[in-house]
């Protein structure tokens, strides 16, 4: 599993963890694969296996990286999409409001508080 998961941890408490890369180190001819993990900010290593078992964690979390970069650059088109789509409407409603600020002061009313609009006293309209 590569990226943010939640998981519980052994008071109960929800602690939150990343996947950081999975390496193998070779002792005495061996080699033995590790997963380097964050949890709650300190670096844990957890014991994969050696061999084939080792080889498939290793192609799965491959696999689940090219898998999470797919879906990071679909929501990241889909964003810009709706940013796109969006800044007319801003521009929309930055106009609307100039023109109410407008038509509010030449009425003789004014923002109080920089949210509400208030009559000025009599005299004034």
């Amino acid at each position: 599993m590569v990226g943010s998961h939640a998981a519980r941890a052994k008071g109960g408490e929800i602690t939150k963890s990343w996947y950081t890369s999975m390496h193998t180190i070779v002792r005495n001819g061996k080699s033995y694969t590790y997963r380097s993990t964050w949890v709650d900010g300190h670096c844990k290593k957890t014991y994969v296996g050696t061999g084939v078992k080792a080889t498939e964690a290793a192609q799965q979390e491959a696999s689940d990286r090219v898998q999470e970069s797919r879906e990071q650059q679909l929501w990241l088109q889909a964003w810009m999409k709706v940013e796109a789509a969006s800044q007319p409407l801003d521009a929309l409603c930055t106009q609307a409001r100039l023109l109410t600020h407008a038509v509010m002061a030449i009425s003789g009313c004014y923002l109080h508080k920089g949210h509400e609009w208030r009559r000025r006293g009599k005299d004034h309209g």
